[in-house]
Formats: structure tokens, sequence, C-alpha cells
């Protein structure tokens, strides 16, 4: 990927392209079995895992192709390799999204830049079929970056990256796939409230030719203040909600009027018209946005901001006279119900949704990791694995595979030792702590090292062997802290150094805080690793993470802390605790909107594992 030959890095990209791609379709594969054998469905999902994790560790680092697709210029005679850059950085944000989001890619300019560029191709050519193309791969892109720009205007241009891809949907208003990147970022920031507000936006645009740069300039910046200064506009949406209705507008709705507010936009909106007054394509837009509006949302704050508009001159003239007139207008923008069943679906119609999340790992009844290690070169055996399966033994319920890896640790580290393996001194030392917390702590009592410390231990040997890792100081500095690890602080103490300290990186905080996340994931398998967990108040702590203004944009992150609670209920007892200690329903019914599956079905699963003596108990019933 950093050949000074365009030619070598064109095949390079393809050939990574192919390889995605064949990787997608095993792991379809794989689920599509999984889900075919339920007796052996934890094998498929534990195969899976392990296949994108050996495929990302071989393949090419995330910043090797952004680097590669920044360089590549945006000209014609290049278009075949921008396309093929964007599709390859689409696979790995398909495919392995966690190491995607390691690394910071702003999409922001190329996006805009190929929205621009969009809107005035004409002709439908072999160059404008590949731009399409290439745009549909950056939309995808976007959708997953948690850096995207949305609101920010790049390099000059004249219109932000929303309002462009908004200004590009309403000349073709019916195409599904830029309707749900639009419903993903305004709904995100509360511009619209519903699906049927945003339909009421795209009507309210319909027919727009993108002649009106007054009109597109006016909703940029109303979009933009609208993401700014959220409260300001939710006060001015609360207070409309709370004034009478006018008459007039009362007697114009057909309908029973309802409680709920619009989106932020619909403020914004209102609250600019009076500054251009003098510009009847913007008062005739904003009017026609919030009449549609409240039609289709039937709310009081929408019919107070309408009034509003509507003593503006002129604002009325372009408004529908009756309902179906509106009725027709939003029909022509309204995309077709998708047939989404299929026919295992149609024969088991109550069939519960179940959550998109790995189950508990089961420990396998044979380990031939114990000697795997000492039959091979021991940089291989580091390269394949073999040394992280032969940590997790400490971890086994069987005394017998506990003392064997015990055994067979020693003798790595001291073989390790007299190698010429790089990083030797270090991988010793990792190695040399973690044997002797579990001869401290876990030996004499012939208790199992808690996978939490397990997992640390393989984690943080997968980091040592790379200087570059973003996590590498913060890791090199705990191992030289201590010759033994305090087994129950080891959560706080990563989580407080993560969440609540400056970063190695500047870009790096999210990195740090979602290895973390992902650390506690993996680490949370039996009843020992829940208690060190409860005890450190670390579910109290993720769920306060979750709802902080940084995580809102960082997709991952807020995976990792919904994964974790779902681990939590896979436990014995893990359910009761996050209950009674995290007060976690009442949690998920503040988080959760109403469209928000991941969280309902997650509270339902809490329901259904937890015990109710224990929680009638604790509610005091």
């Amino acid at each position: 990927m950093n050949q000074s030959s365009d030619l070598i890095t064109f095949f390079a990209e393809r050939l990574l392209v192919l390889a995605f791609q064949k990787l997608s379709t095993i792991v379809l594969e794989m689920y599509q079995l999984a889900e075919a054998s339920p007796a052996s469905k934890n094998l498929w999902h534990e195969a899976r895992d392990r296949l994108i994790s050996r495929f990302t560790e071989q393949a090419p680092a995330m910043k090797d192709v952004i680097n590669a697709f920044r360089k590549t210029p945006d000209d014609e005679e290049h278009l075949m390799q921008r396309e093929t850059g964007a599709r390859l950085l689409r696979l790995y944000y398909e495919a392995a999204p966690v190491q995607a989001l390691e690394e910071h890619f702003d999409i922001s300019s190329a996006l805009t830049t190929a929205l621009g560029r969009s809107e005035s191709d004409v002709a439908k050519n072999e160059i404008s079929e590949m731009r399409t193309l290439e745009l549909q791969h950056l939309l995808v892109i976007a959708k997953h970056s948690p850096g995207m720009k949305w609101f920010s205007k790049q390099g000059g241009l004249k219109h932000s990256p929303l309002g462009s891809l908004l200004r590009l949907h309403a000349s073709d208003a019916k195409t599904r796939d830029p309707r749900a990147l639009l419903w993903d970022i305004m709904a995100q920031d509360n511009l619209v409230a519903d699906e049927n507000e945003l339909e009421a936006l795209m009507a309210s645009l319909a027919g727009d030719d993108g002649s009106a740069d007054g009109l597109w300039l006016f909703i940029d910046d109303a979009l933009a203040r609208a993401s700014r200064q959220p409260v300001k506009y939710v006060d001015q949406l609360e207070a409309a909600s709370g004034q009478r209705l006018p008459k007039a507008i009362k007697k114009q709705a057909s309908f029973e009027i309802a409680g709920g507010m619009p989106g932020l936009l619909a403020a914004a909106a209102a609250e600019q018209v009076a500054f251009v007054k003098d510009k009847a394509e913007v008062v005739g837009w904003v009017a026609r946005f919030l009449d549609l509006t409240f039609y289709s949302g039937h709310t009081q704050a929408a019919g107070v901001l309408l009034h509003s508009v509507l003593e503006v001159p002129d604002a009325a003239g372009t408004l529908d006279q009756d309902d179906a007139a509106k009725e027709k207008t939003l029909h022509k923008v309204r995309l077709p119900q998708r047939d989404i069943a299929t026919p295992s679906q149609q024969s088991t119609p109550n069939q519960k949704p179940v959550l998109d999340f790995a189950p508990l790992p089961a420990e396998s009844d044979n380990h031939p990791e114990l000697f795997r290690w000492a039959q091979k070169d021991l940089t291989l055996a580091f390269e394949d694995g073999d040394v992280t399966s032969l940590i997790l033994c400490l971890c086994s319920k069987h005394s017998d595979v506990r003392r064997q890896g015990h055994i067979q640790l020693r003798s790595l580290a001291f073989k390790l030792r007299t190698s010429t393996v790089d990083d030797r001194d270090l991988l010793c030392m990792l190695l040399g702590e973690l044997i002797e917390t579990f001869e401290q702590q876990c030996l004499p009592e012939d208790y199992p090292l808690p996978y939490l410390t397990g997992t640390f231990a393989t984690r943080a040997l997968n980091v040592l062997q790379d200087p570059t890792h973003f996590i590498y100081p913060k890791v090199n500095r705990y191992l030289i802290k201590s010759p033994e690890w305090r087994i129950q602080r080891m959560p706080t103490h990563w989580l407080s150094n993560t969440v609540l300290s400056q970063p190695e990186e500047d870009d790096a905080y999210w990195k740090e805080v979602t290895w973390v996340l992902a650390w506690l994931v993996d680490g949370l398998r039996t009843s020992a690793d829940l208690d060190i967990l409860r005890q450190g108040g670390i579910f109290e702590k993720v769920t306060a993470l979750y709802g902080s203004p940084g995580a809102s944009r960082h997709r991952a992150a807020r995976e990792k802390v919904l994964e974790l609670l779902y681990r939590a209920t896979c436990v014995e007892g893990g359910s009761t605790a996050l209950v009674t200690r995290a007060g976690v329903l009442a949690w998920l019914d503040m988080v959760s909107s109403a469209d928000d599956q991941t969280g309902a079905m997650l509270k339902r699963k809490v329901r259904e594992t937890y015990d109710e003596t224990k929680v009638n108990q604790w509610q005091g019933i």
C-alpha cells in the first residue's frame, strides 16, 4: 500500500477488495449455519470471530489504506483507482468495523466534493457511472465514520455535506439509501422528530431544481444553528407547546392535536425567517415545511410556529389549501414499503428478534494449546496466537488444566529469555507478572485466574508486539509499576486511566476507551468476573459514559457498553446485579428511542434472566 507506483497500489487494493468480499461471503455462510443448528451455534460464532480477527491481523492497517486513498488524484484519469480505494475503505467499515474505527478518518471534504460534482453531472456516461459508484461508497463510509463533519463547510465549498446530501436527495426523493442516511444524521441531532417529519421536509423541497441558492444557504444555516444550539431551540419548542393554538390554525386542522414536539430544524427555520422577509422563495419554503410538519405530526408546537410564519406577508400563498392536496404532495416523496420477510420468517411470525452480540464463549474440552506452542518457533507461536491460548488455560475451571498451563508458561518464559524474539524483555516482564499474580492470588486456594485478568494479559501481549499501538505507552507504564497485578482493581484502574485521563495521542481518546471496553466484554465470562465489575462499580461508570456528549458520535464505544451489559445478563446473577446495583431498567428507558430495537431486546433479556424474588425485595414489593 505504500508503494511509489500507482499501478502496484491499484492492484493491491483490487486484491484486498476480492479478499474482503470473500471474507464477507464466508462470514454470512457461517452465520446461516449457526442459525440452522442451535446446538453448535456458539461454536460457529466463535469460529466467525476468530476468522475475522486472523484476517484483520494479516490485512494492511487502516491508516495505510486511508493514506493511499488520499494520495490518489481526484481526476478522470484515476477514476478506477478512486472507486477501488473508496470500495476498499467501505469494506473495512462493513467487515471489520472495530479495526476501521480505530483510525480517525475525516471523509467530509471528499464526500462534499463528490456530492457537488453529482449535482452538475447530467450526462449518463461511463465517467458519471464511476463517479456514482464512488459516491455510494463514500456515503456508506460517512454513515459509519464518527469523525464526519456534517455541518461544517470545508475548503471554501458553498454547502455543508448535509446540505449537499439534502439537495441531492431533493432532486430524486424516491431513492432509499440517501433517505436512510439523512434519517440517521438528522435523528441523531434531533433535527427532525420522526420519519414523517423528514418526509414533510423532502415534500417541501420537491421539485426544486437547485437554482435557488439563497434557499439552500438558508437551510444550511438553519441546520448548523439547530445542531450548535439545541438547548435554545428546545426551549422555544417547549414554549410553543405551552401556548394556545391560534383559532385560524385550529380551524384549518381536521385532526386531533397531539402533545409532542417537532424537531429542532422547524424551530430554527421559524426563528430565522424573520430576517429574510424579502426573499419570497425562503419564506415560502419555511411556510410549506411547517404546514406539512403540522399536518403529518399533528403537534401543537408546529401549529404555533406555522402561525408565526404565516404572519409574514405572502407566506400563505404557497400552501396547499386542503388535506387531499397535502397528502398528494407527501405521496410524491413517500418511499414504497419494502417487503423484507423471508420464507422462514413467514412460517414463524411470532419469532422474537435476537441481539446481534456474540454469545458467551464456552471452554473447550480439549486443550491442545498446552503443548502446541513448544512444537513451533517462538516467533511463530506468538504470531499464531498459541501463546494467548496458553495464557487462558490459567482461567480454566479444571485444576489439571490450570496446573499444566502454569508449568508451560514458566517454561515459555524461561525459553523466551534466551531467544531472539523482538521485544523479549517486555514480553518476559508481562509473563512474569502474570505468573506472579496467579501464584500469589489464585494458586494457594486453587482458584482459576479470572478471565478479566487472563484476557487483559492476552490483549497486552498483542499491544507489546506493536510499539506503534495507540495504548502501548500506558500498557508499558502499567507493567513497570508493580511486579504483581491487583486483580480487583484492574477494571477500575483502566477505566480511570482512559476515560478520565489524557490520551497518549491527540486523536486516540475514544480508541483507548473502546479498547478498554472491548477488554471488559471479552473478560466477563464467569461469576468471578461479574463480582469484580460489580464491586468496582463498573456498570454504573460505563452507563454514565454511554450518556456522555462525546459518546453520541462514537458508535463503537456505545455498542461495546451495550454488549457489556448483554454479557452480564449471560452470567448467573448478572441481570439481578444490573437491576439492583446499576438501575439498568430505568437507564434503558432513558436512553432508548422508540425505534431502538437493541435497547428493547436488551431490556427483555434482563427481565427474562433476573431473579424475580430478589428484584421484588429490592423494590419493596
